[in-house]
């Protein structure tokens, strides 16, 4: 991604290898004794494809809302399809038109760029509002809310 964004010049990593004041901040890739973390070789390899970009021109912008996202209604009552463009949570809410009382829902994590199917339960005839609201991973002020009213 940053090989695709033409606004970044150079990417850093801040300690790449760890302190060895123990109490210090301890993320790099290398212990202060010379042994590379698990994660090592994924970083290493991820570093060595993407020398040049190979997909579509990415270009930073400011957003208060969740990169990408959307709600496929398509398939109501029974379903319904989410996605992002990045890693998101997610909290779902359906209830009577009639009340604002939760009937049921779900809450949990999407992947980038990953559809995610949501079944519905069964429901008795009448009308109902589905709401899902998503958070962004890297910010959970960052919100996107969509919602639709259905028939069942």
């Amino acid at each position: 991604m940053m090989a695709c964004d033409p606004n970044v010049a150079l990417l850093n990593f801040s300690h790449a290898v760890d302190e060895t004041n123990l109490p210090a901040w301890q993320s790099g890739l290398v212990l202060p004794n010379g042994t590379r973390r698990a994660s090592f070789p994924a970083v290493r390899d991820a570093i060595m494809v993407n020398h040049e970009c190979k997909g579509k021109l990415v270009e930073w912008r400011h957003t208060d809302r969740v990169v990408g996202a959307r709600v496929s209604f398509k398939t109501l009552p029974r379903s319904f399809l989410v996605r992002a463009d990045e890693g998101f949570s997610y909290e779902v809410k359906i209830t009577r038109m009639s009340s604002t009382r939760k009937l049921t829902g779900a809450a949990g994590q999407g992947e980038a760029a990953r559809d995610l199917l949501f079944k519905l339960p069964r429901l008795n005839h009448g009308a109902y509002r589905v709401t899902v609201a998503l958070h962004a991973e890297t910010n959970v002020g960052r919100v996107t809310t969509f919602s639709r009213t259905f028939r069942r």
